[in-house]
């Protein structure tokens, strides 16, 4: 609309009768009972879809959607139609993206292919590098399998320590877990039930210290950054003869005992040593990798 575009004054009805006492109340008169408009087709702003004239420029546009919903209220300055990015440019805040690089973009950025940002142009938002996800959280549990010796080959090693297996993980690292079972690697229907590739936990076996009340843990676990360390108790004996494991499928109640002494059957167990790290197959990545995004220099949308 051009600035200088003339007003029709319409004159009014002056009442009957109307007196006055002085002249300002005369003219007040003739005001109250004037009115005016504009010539043609005026608005103070610009509404709708479509980009405003170039003599519209000087009003703000509120502008909608194609299907006259609204959008955001622009203002034009510098050769743009602008509108202030709610968020502060680069500012403190972050958000988490789970986008890729690429499409971040274009994200509230539409049609943007640059990764170079201007108060007018370029992409919003930004990956920050300087903050990492912490991926163990989208990595799975994996963990490598150790046998030993046989229980009866541990006690009777010719070695130093006869009652210690010491195993290199190969980690270089402390493991987040290390479990230890007692693996079946030979039937032994007739002792404990047992029959090949049975698990038995090591928490349900127990030293019998003749003469004392309490029981006793068979075996010590232990590990560090290089290896995990199994110490039996020498009160095992070594016919293991004092080593209790509870029999497998033991229904039969009072009328045997649950439990029963491993000796001669030691030749058919061997410790299987589990140990866990955080971080070897990804979980669903595809929905669960994200980055910290940081909003650039760009201040304004653009239209």
């Amino acid at each position: 609309m051009p600035t200088n575009q003339s007003v029709t004054l319409v004159k009014g009805t002056i009442p009957p009768g109307l007196c006055f006492s002085n002249i300002p109340e005369l003219y007040n008169t003739f005001v109250d009972t004037t009115t005016a408009y504009v010539n043609g087709n005026y608005s103070l702003f610009n509404f709708g879809n479509s980009t405003p004239s170039a003599d519209d420029n000087d009003k703000p546009w509120i502008r909608t959607d194609g299907d006259g919903r609204p959008d955001k209220m622009y203002v034009y300055k510098d050769g743009y139609w602008l509108c202030k990015h709610p968020t502060p440019a680069s500012g403190k805040e972050r958000r988490i993206w789970t986008g890729t690089d690429t499409e971040l973009l274009s994200y509230e950025a539409d049609g943007n292919s640059s990764s170079t940002a201007t108060i007018y142009s370029g992409p919003f938002w930004e990956v920050d590098t300087d903050l990492v996800p912490q991926q163990s959280s989208n990595k799975e549990y994996t963990a490598d399998i150790f046998d030993t010796s046989t229980l009866s080959g541990i006690i009777s090693d010719a070695g130093s320590d006869p009652y210690v297996f010491t195993q290199n993980h190969g980690l270089g690292e402390l493991p987040d877990k290390v479990e230890v079972t007692l693996l079946c690697i030979e039937d032994d229907e007739s002792t404990t039930g047992y029959a090949v590739g049975d698990e038995i936990q090591l928490s349900t076996s127990w030293i019998d210290r003749q003469g004392e009340t309490q029981e006793f843990p068979t075996t010590g676990v232990t590990f560090n950054e290089t290896d995990v360390i199994l110490q039996l108790s020498e009160y095992a004996k070594s016919d293991l003869s004092r080593f209790f494991i509870r029999k497998k499928d033991n229904t039969d109640g009072q009328t045997s005992s649950q439990y029963v002494y491993l000796g001669s059957s030691g030749t058919k167990f061997k410790f299987r040593i589990r140990v866990w790290k955080r971080g070897g197959k990804t979980i669903s990545a595809a929905s669960t990798n994200f980055s910290y995004i940081k909003r650039t220099a760009r201040i304004y949308y653009t239209a």
